[in-house]
């Protein structure tokens, strides 16, 4: 969980100073989501992020469905984890799985949640990625995680737009586990 968190922000902080359309939004940000909060306060709570002006927003979500309270924000639960991405030029949330759509009913929270923070309004559409790479054993959701938000990213910032059925294929096992090793080093590194 933590190592998501230290990816993510190390990949925020090697994007051009001049972008301005991506967001991350962190795996502790994104624990708040089952709580009792409404979609008025992630309006207003979240507003420094700037998420109506944002192309692309990867949010990392898990399975955990406890309702935290805000006593209970660093406190990070849940086994397993996927990303989902909002993508404004197609009003679209996309949920990336590694085991196939698990977390479909923490994205769908997710979006209805958040779509009024987005500026997305009621007809936005909500897509699982049936073409995301598969995790080949239980433990590796985090690495994928990052892989796809890293690769999903590069992407975006070359096309300006979503990763391909073909590009997402490039996203192998091997490719995340010298990633997962990359990550150890990093979350080894950060105090």
């Amino acid at each position: 969980d933590s190592c998501v968190e230290i990816w993510l922000e190390n990949l925020m902080d090697t994007l051009p100073d001049d972008r301005r359309d991506i967001c991350f939004i962190s795996p502790s940000a994104m624990q708040m989501i089952p709580g009792r909060w409404t979609p008025d306060f992630f309006v207003q709570d979240w507003a420094e992020l700037r998420l109506p002006e944002m192309d692309l927003t990867l949010m990392p979500v898990n399975d955990c469905e406890t309702e935290f309270s805000e006593d209970d924000l660093d406190v990070v639960a849940g086994s397993h984890w996927g990303l989902l991405v909002y993508f404004r030029p197609l009003n679209t949330f996309r949920m990336y799985d590694s085991l196939g759509s698990s977390l479909r009913p923490q994205c769908l929270k997710a979006a209805s949640k958040l779509s009024a923070a987005f500026g997305a309004g009621d007809d936005f559409s909500f897509e699982v990625e049936g073409s995301a790479p598969r995790q080949e054993n239980s433990y590796d959701c985090g690495a994928y995680v990052c892989v796809l938000a890293e690769e999903l990213t590069r992407c975006f910032l070359a096309n300006k737009r979503l990763m391909g059925e073909g590009e997402l294929r490039g996203i192998t096992p091997e490719k995340v586990r010298l990633r997962r090793e990359e990550m150890r080093h990093l979350a080894g590194r950060d105090p």
